[in-house]
C-alpha cells in the first residue's frame, strides 16, 4: 500500500512539472505572436498639427492595434510617452511593406 501512494505522489509531482512546462511554452510562443517585426522604417517630417496618434493611425493596417504602433514609434525614436513632437522634427516610422507607400504619400512635405 505504501508503494502505491509513493508512486501516486511521484506522478502528481511529475504532472505538476509537465503542466508548468506546458504553460511556460504557451506563454513564450504567444509573446512571439503578439510582437510583430516591421519590415522597414519610413522617415517623415512632422508638420504643424501632426500627432503621434495620427501618424500611427496611418501606419497601422486593419489588423494592427494603433496603440502598438504608437508605442513602436515612441520606442524607435527614443521619445518619452509624454514628450511632444514638433513641426520640422524627423521621425522614423516603423511600417510593414504594404503600408510604406501610404505613409510616404500621406506625410509628404508640401
Amino acid at each position: 500500500m505504501k508503494k502505491k501512494r509513493k508512486t501516486q505522489k511521484n506522478w502528481l509531482k511529475t504532472g505538476k512539472y509537465a503542466v508548468l512546462t506546458a504553460i511556460l511554452l504557451l506563454a513564450v510562443t504567444q509573446l512571439g505572436m503578439t510582437y510583430h517585426t516591421n519590415d522597414q522604417y519610413v522617415p517623415i517630417r512632422v508638420q504643424n498639427g501632426d500627432t503621434i496618434w495620427q501618424i500611427a493611425s496611418v501606419a497601422a493596417d486593419n489588423k494592427t492595434d494603433v496603440r502598438s504602433v504608437v508605442n513602436d514609434i515612441i520606442e524607435t525614436n527614443h521619445l518619452n510617452h509624454d514628450q511632444q513632437i514638433y513641426p520640422g522634427q524627423t521621425l522614423q516610422i516603423p511600417v510593414t511593406a504594404s503600408r510604406a507607400d501610404t505613409v510616404r504619400q500621406t506625410f509628404a512635405a508640401p
